[in-house]
């Protein structure tokens, strides 16, 4: 059995000034095994490192398997890790 997998397929590696919110949202895609989209799935977010605050600590997968998170970058500069997680941290990105 194939286990679900989540990718990002958007808002990765853009830089942006203290304070700001990123022009573009983290996004990732949650498919199962069979490579289709699972609808209606919490995923929680995490800043892992770097300064930054999210929108929001959760978000639903749409129609397509997306979900997304609008962040603002803190005021410190230097590289942020967010971390996207579904299942209770079973799949993460």
């Amino acid at each position: 059995v194939t286990p679900p997998s989540l990718t990002v397929v958007g808002g990765d590696g853009q830089a942006g000034l203290s304070g700001q919110q990123a022009a573009t949202p983290m996004q990732v895609q949650l498919l199962d095994g069979d490579g289709l989209p699972m609808v209606g799935q919490t995923v929680s977010w995490q800043v892992l490192s770097g300064s930054a605050a999210l929108n929001t600590p959760v978000s639903v997968t749409d129609g397509a398997g997306n979900a997304s998170v609008g962040f603002s970058y803190g005021n410190f500069p230097g590289p942020v890790v967010i971390r996207a997680s579904a299942f209770a941290n079973g799949v993460s990105t």
